[in-house]
């Protein structure tokens, strides 16, 4: 079975990437400015690809998501408005 994203689904699924690296953004932004080491206040425990892991693994959710419960949310949403 070949598994694909239609554009609609895409979109939606990068909707969590932006919002991922808009937070390590920030993180990155306030570990600057509070003064302290921007390791220690990250937390990164020496990975200097967390952020990166963090915004994948983001990705990877938000796909699986999106192809797992789109069959469900259309038999759901016929449900509810049968055809005429």
């Amino acid at each position: 079975m070949i598994l694909f994203l239609t554009y609609k689904k895409f979109k939606f699924s990068n909707i969590s990437l932006v919002i991922s690296a808009f937070h390590e953004l920030i993180k990155w932004l306030v570990s600057l400015n509070t003064g302290e080491s921007g390791d220690d206040f990250l937390g990164t425990r020496g990975d200097i690809w967390d952020a990166q892991t963090d915004m994948l693994t983001a990705q990877i959710g938000a796909t699986l998501a999106v192809l797992l419960f789109s069959k469900i949310q259309k038999k759901s949403i016929s449900r509810l408005n049968p055809p005429v």
